[in-house]
């Protein structure tokens, strides 16, 4: 009976695999911060949020007003007429409001078709918002007062507020909070929407506009050629953000939280709402859930008050220890592991596939070894590669070769020489840019003038991702010239390590519904060894946990192993008896008898004493799944039997 010993999983080791870590948002060590959006040079002023649709809106001053569709994509002209735009809001209607300084108010009726003039008088509008809670519609004028319109109908009535050089407004919608800021001097606000408004003592800044998160009533404010400010669920102080000084203008917040800024005559920026996180750091790649909203610059690997650690990211669940976690993606998982050291098997556990493809290679046997790219800038080829096409440039990118092709199917290849018969796996790893650019493989027959695979675009990738494909030279077949490619004109493409080697090790095994393990213990051990491990399935590829590591021995498995499942599932019996199931996962518990060679005997017990704590692979009958457990020694029993054998009792216990 054999065990087997992890090797740790880490960023050196896996250098490939094909799932992208998107699963949310990456935190950085400025937290939460208002991320680039959408770049430019336009010169933004006011912006709203339509609560209905997600329909994010920007004006322009002596320009139009611009829509995002649901918040993403492009903005789009709406084609309003040059006017001097300035504030907006929406109402809970989905009425959308503009005001132009120096002009009217205007409206466009539930958030499609023109704007229309509401014939308010022409005043320095600046600032407006609606109190979703009356449907109250305020503006206020810059060097004059606040104006508000009844329930979002009728006329605009002045609400001698005073004359100031009001700028921005917003409202609270879970307090009903009006606020307005002044520029040079202070914030302030009118309680419940009813009253007059009072200073909030803010201190003098040149505040511009004003928003509300409607989630958590944290109150935004922009500074222009400054920061982004607030007030934390609506009351205190205001806190700086520290966000980089720009000349912010308008803001707004959409239902899902996410805040929208935007730069006079520069970009619009987002603040997510997500209430999740990602961290990538090398060996972390967890996903964090908030606890609190006042979380930006808390690190969430460290700060356990701010972040609940919520599991992996999709990557790396199949690392994690924990089976019914899988890595999950259509149609195939790829991973690549360059261990550094010698290894002799692979498990994997919790699968969803139809065949699984293990394949290993030795890189210091490589017939093509490309690992550090040279030579390559400008239109020069890199070292000891040959020119397919004229691309525009090459140059060597962050330990990658970068190739922008200006014409179809450019590149570079080079040609080894090869034996006929012999099996080869060509190993890439690739990515491309985003819209639509594509990497491309090939691989010809320079003996027969032939293709071996005729060049194949490959899946579209703005992560390092891997490409192997696994072939026998032809007979007779002495060179092969391998390819990489960019498929179209512009397009910009790069490719890490390749590498082109004889396999030493090549199985595929067919699973399908009733072989959910798998444990191969027969791979050779090299040191310099590369393997690749392909998930294939028809739908979504699955794996709850996938090892690499060495084999120990520990002797001969007697008869009659048991093995048994501990269900975590909870029952609760009302008084009638009926049952209410709170559904969780389950675990096996395996018990089994080995006969242990006395020679061995000492070394196996502290072997078993060395691992007590560690998930190892216990394989009780390599012929079945079931009898194949990933989990822990709960504990060992050691009967001396006679001077040549002993008898060692094993509980098993496997992880969830």
């Amino acid at each position: 009976m054999n065990v087997i010993n992890p090797i740790t999983i880490t960023d050196a080791i896996l250098t490939g695999s094909n799932v992208p870590e998107a699963d949310c948002v990456n935190w950085s060590i400025t937290g939460r911060d208002f991320a680039l959006f959408v770049s430019g040079t336009t010169d933004w002023c006011g912006m709203c949020c339509n609560p209905l649709t997600g329909d994010v809106y920007a004006n322009v001053p002596s320009g139009s007003i611009w829509m995002q569709t649901g918040g993403s994509g492009a903005f789009a002209d709406l084609v309003t007429g040059n006017k001097n735009w300035r504030g907006m809001c929406a109402t809970p209607t989905g009425n959308i409001y503009a005001c132009v300084s120096g002009g009217s108010i205007w409206m466009q009726t539930g958030g499609s078709g023109a704007f229309a003039d509401l014939g308010t008088g022409n005043k320095i509008w600046y600032g407006m918002c609606c109190n979703p809670l009356t449907g109250d519609v305020y503006a206020c004028v810059y060097d004059g007062s606040i104006w508000m319109q009844t329930g979002g109908s009728g006329a605009f009535a002045d609400l001698a507020t005073g004359n100031k050089y009001w700028k921005g407004m917003c409202c609270n919608p879970l307090t009903g909070d009006v606020y307005a800021c002044v520029s040079g001097g202070s914030i302030w606000m009118q309680t419940g929407g009813s009253g007059a408004f009072a200073d909030l003592g803010t201190g003098n800044k040149s505040w511009v506009s004003m928003c509300c998160n409607p989630l958590t009533g944290d109150v935004f404010a922009t500074v222009s050629g400054g920061s982004i400010w607030m007030q934390t669920e609506g009351s205190g102080a205001f806190a700086d953000l520290t966000q980089s000084v720009r000349s912010w203008t308008g803001i707004c917040a959409s239902s899902t939280g996410n805040i929208y800024a935007c730069v006079s005559y520069g970009s619009i920026y987002r603040r997510t709402g997500d209430t999740n996180v990602m961290v990538t750091t090398p060996n972390i790649h967890k996903i964090y859930e908030s606890l609190t909203h006042i979380n930006f610059a808390a690190n969430p690997v460290i700060d356990t008050a701010s972040w609940l650690e919520t599991g992996s990211t999709n990557r790396w669940k199949c690392f994690n220890s924990k089976l019914s976690d899988q890595t999950e993606q259509a149609t195939s998982i790829i991973k690549v592991f360059t261990p550094g050291e010698s290894f002799d098997s692979a498990s994997l556990f919790n699968l969803e596939s139809d065949t699984v493809d293990i394949v290993q290679i030795d890189s210091a046997a490589a017939l093509l070894n490309e690992i550090a790219w040279t030579g390559a800038s400008g239109t020069t080829q890199s070292t000891g590669w040959n020119k397919v096409g004229t691309p525009s440039d090459y140059t060597i990118d962050g330990g990658m070769i970068r190739i922008t092709a200006d014409a179809a199917s450019e590149g570079q290849s080079k040609t080894v020489a090869v034996t006929p018969g012999t099996e080869y796996q060509l190993l890439v790893i690739y990515k491309n840019t985003s819209g639509g650019d594509l990497a491309q493989i090939g691989i010809y027959d320079n003996t027969h003038s032939a293709n071996i695979l005729a060049t194949t675009d490959l899946t579209s990738s703005t992560v390092n991702a891997p490409f192997s494909y696994v072939f026998t030279a032809p007979a007779g077949c002495t060179s092969v010239e391998a390819k990489i490619m960019a498929k179209a004109n512009t397009d910009v493409v790069w490719f890490g390590p390749c590498i082109l080697s004889e396999t030493e090790y090549n199985e595929t095994v067919t699973t399908g519904a009733s072989k959910f393990n798998i444990v191969k213990t027969d791979i050779p051990e090299i040191a310099t060894g590369i393997i690749t491990v392909t998930i294939n399935k028809s739908g979504t590829a699955a794996v709850g946990e996938l090892i690499i590591g060495n084999t120990f021995d520990l002797g001969t498995l007697l008869d009659n192993p048991s093995i048994e499942t501990l269900n975590f599932s909870k029952y609760t019996e009302d008084a009638f008896g009926g049952l209410d199931l709170l559904k969780r996962g389950y675990a096996k518990k395996i018990n089994c008898v080995i006969r242990v060679s006395n020679v061995n005997l000492d070394a196996i017990d502290k072997y078993l004493d060395d691992h007590k704590d560690d998930m190892l692979v216990w394989i009780i009958m390599e012929a079945y799944s079931c009898f194949q457990v990933y989990g822990f020694c709960k504990s060992h029993r050691k009967v001396y039997s006679n001077s040549r054998h002993s008898i060692l009792s094993l509980e098993i216990r496997g992880v969830i």
